[in-house]
């Protein structure tokens, strides 16, 4: 294999799926999706099915872009379907992910630690 790696359908899947769902729901141009970012892409093994893991620049908006991503499963499943050729048309659920909050309260708790142990 000359040094590469293979890469798994499902992996190559992963990385188009994410690729372009972020194309699909800038391209919507919605207001309430302006903070929204897609961070991540988790294809199942049969390949019907991909879970779309979102942040927000503002948390406070989860509620709205929830709704949006609601509203809007059904174009960016379609959307999907004519870009990436599949036997099926994926299953879509958006998540919320919530690991640069938890990053950022592990930091804050390292920095009141460090913090108390200094004084």
């Amino acid at each position: 294999m000359n040094g590469r790696q293979r890469v798994s359908r499902a992996e190559r899947l992963t990385r188009t799926v994410l690729r372009e769902t972020t194309d699909i729901i800038v391209s919507m141009k919605d207001p309430r999706a302006v903070s929204l970012s897609v961070s991540g892409v988790r294809v199942s093994p049969d390949l019907r099915h991909a879970t779309v893991y979102y942040t927000l620049a503002n948390p406070a908006q989860r509620t709205v872009a929830e709704q949006f991503l609601a509203a809007a499963r059904g174009f960016i499943r379609s959307q999907l379907a004519q870009r990436i050729t599949l036997k099926f048309a994926l299953e879509l659920d958006f998540v919320y992910d919530t690991v640069a909050e938890e990053s950022r309260r592990v930091l804050d708790l390292l920095d009141r630690i460090r913090h108390e142990q200094g004084e």
